[in-house]
């Protein structure tokens, strides 16, 4: 089957070193059909989760991803996207960033409203108590039925983020016990015709699965049938890394079709 990695990040983002046309040439050598680049852009810093207003400058990613997309040439597919985050929590702002020609968007819970990002909660020590991190998880799940009712984006990534970094300091967490809650959200989404994520990321590094097998499970119970694949590379090497997995993963719940998106309009591909 075809593969299209639809979560990589470039230099763009804050968290990668590696220009973007190095990114597409080595998702050419990896055999891949097709690259997205999703660079980040929350629309409020990761560090302080305050509003960053220097979060996009659309010229200049442009400008970028036309020099990737020509230096890879007929070698592989490269295409536009991005990944926002905070768009619940400043949908005007979002709606204007989403707007400008993507490929593909991205919608990301990476922080709550009034904190920073999860991964610098960890960073931080602030995700080492228990009864906080469910308090959290509560908030984390509302948030994404916030986020669905809302729209405006074609994928939400990544769902379960939080657990990357509760994982290590307080194992045994799921999202689980927000069933109810997730479960209103993926019908919003399904309703909408809004894609889930499953970020193949969990293989290569031993975390657990965003979105963990249940909610890819339930996803598919209640009628959703939209699914891509993202590697969420920041390194050359594992573009497209996980894919394997992700689709038996896929399969074994039910998929029988991955979806990618160009100009915003789903296409796809059997498994």
């Amino acid at each position: 089957m075809k593969y299209y990695d639809q979560h990589v990040h470039s230099s763009i983002s804050d968290d990668c070193d590696t220009p973007m046309a190095e990114m597409a040439l080595a998702a050419a050598d990896a055999g891949l059909s097709a690259v997205t680049f999703t660079d980040h852009c929350d629309i409020e810093h990761y560090v302080t989760g305050e509003i960053d207003p220097g979060c996009y400058d659309g010229e200049a990613r442009r400008a970028v991803y036309e020099d990737a997309r020509e230096r890879a040439g007929s070698r592989i597919e490269t295409l536009f996207g991005i990944e926002i985050g905070s768009a619940n929590h400043h949908p005007d702002v979002a709606a204007e960033i989403c707007s400008d020609g993507f490929d593909l968007v991205i919608a990301s819970v990476h922080n709550l409203a009034g904190l920073p990002d999860f991964y610098t909660l960890g960073r931080e020590g602030r995700l080492d108590d228990r009864e906080e991190d469910v308090r959290l998880l509560r908030r984390y799940a509302e948030e994404h039925l916030e986020l669905a009712r809302q729209g405006g984006f074609d994928v939400v990534g990544h769902i379960g983020y939080p657990l990357r970094y509760i994982e290590p300091r307080v194992p045994g967490l799921s999202l689980e016990p927000f069933r109810d809650i997730f479960a209103e959200a993926l019908r919003v989404m399904i309703e909408k015709g809004i894609a889930l994520e499953l970020n193949t990321s969990c293989f290569r590094q031993g975390m657990v699965c965003t979105p963990e097998p249940w909610l890819l499970r339930l996803y598919r119970d209640l009628g959703g049938e939209l699914v891509t694949l993202g590697s969420d590379a920041h390194e050359p090497g594992l573009i497209g890394a996980g894919f394997d997995e992700g689709a038996d993963m896929l399969r074994a719940h039910g998929f029988e079709r991955i979806t990618r998106y160009i100009d915003r309009k789903p296409e796809f591909d059997g498994l």
